[in-house]
């Protein structure tokens, strides 16, 4: 039951992050729409909770080199890899993709910040 609690936690969380991240850059686009919305925030979910785990591992050297910089370049691919698997979502440019990678970094650190 806690591990439900925790997936539908981190999905409205996720949810809210790139509705903020859309709302803030112009060359994030977003399927309007809750459905929309809560469709790639689960897609997003499943891939932190799948992916995310196996390259902070793969890459922990680069991560540990950069003090912890490089977990930065794992949250961009995640989210390069959310706009390849989904079409409700587009992210046009890198420098859009980085500003993202900060806002939805930010929103799940002040999230996890108040659970914990």
């Amino acid at each position: 039951m806690k591990l439900i609690a925790h997936i539908v936690g981190a999905v409205i969380i996720n949810a809210l992050a790139l509705w903020a991240a859309g709302a803030l850059l112009p060359n994030f686009q977003l399927t309007p729409g809750l459905v929309g919305i809560l469709a790639v925030a689960g897609v997003f979910t499943v891939l932190n909770f799948l992916i995310r785990p196996i390259l902070k591992f793969v890459l922990m050297p680069f991560i540990i080199v950069t003090l912890g910089l490089g977990l930065l370049v794992i949250n961009a691919f995640m989210l390069y890899l959310l706009d390849i698997l989904t079409k409700d979502l587009s992210i046009q440019g890198v420098p859009t993709l980085i500003y993202a990678t900060l806002i939805v970094g930010v929103v799940n650190f002040v999230f996890h910040l108040f659970t914990k």
